[in-house]
């Protein structure tokens, strides 16, 4: 079990780094632009502290619009993109604690963002990581309700059926493997779950009763 249990941890690990990389390969000129603003907002304050400094006389240059040197400045909001890469970065370096804020602060704040589902899976996973499977179950439920063409889709019902077999329950989690194999034939996640299936001694359908 505890070998059973590694594995999976390792598995989880090895997903994110996976997810990260490609995230973060697919989001890098969008990344590159944010950087490019958050250079421009930099340059603009400097410019705009520099136009608050003494003079060589010992006076200030009067303006209605530049912030004295004291006046605090506010920094720039975080981009989705960034928000999101901190926040795997955490999951894959074991700072669960951490990473759960992070997904749940981007979740409230960008809600309809196409890396939201990814944000709630992630969720579900630190639950099921640090053994709260009752509340990964829910995790998992609330990407395939809310995100119904996230293509975590899969990889939700496979691990809420994981999840309903570390809580002992052997027939709903007999029923989403199922659901696993029947609705993304083909897939890894079909792969697992047919073997979990041969594991628990049930088919891969359902008997048909006589």
């Amino acid at each position: 079990a505890n070998s059973g249990s590694r594995i999976d941890t390792l598995a989880n690990q090895v997903q994110g780094v996976s997810d990260n990389l490609q995230d973060i390969q697919a989001r890098f000129g969008k990344l590159s632009q944010q950087l490019t603003d958050m250079q421009g907002v930099l340059q603009s304050l400097d410019a705009k502290i520099s136009s608050a400094v003494p003079t060589p006389g010992g006076t200030v240059p009067p303006t209605s619009t530049s912030p004295g040197i004291n006046q605090p400045v506010a920094s720039a909001p975080i981009s989705s993109e960034l928000l999101y890469a901190n926040s795997l970065r955490d999951f894959t370096s074991g700072k669960y604690d951490l990473a759960r804020q992070e997904f749940g602060d981007y979740l409230k704040n960008f809600p309809a963002s196409d890396l939201a589902s990814n944000a709630q899976f992630y969720l579900g996973e630190i639950d099921y990581i640090q053994g709260n499977y009752q509340d990964a179950i829910g995790a998992y439920d609330k990407v395939m309700v809310n995100y119904p063409k996230s293509y975590k889709l899969a990889a939700a019902r496979l691990k809420k059926a994981d999840a309903e077999l570390e809580l002992g329950e052997k027939a709903s989690a007999t029923r989403d493997f199922r659901e696993v194999v029947r609705r993304f034939p083909g897939t890894d996640e079909a792969r697992r779950a047919q073997a979990k299936l041969k594991e628990l001694g049930a088919t891969t359908t359902k008997p048909t009763p006589r």
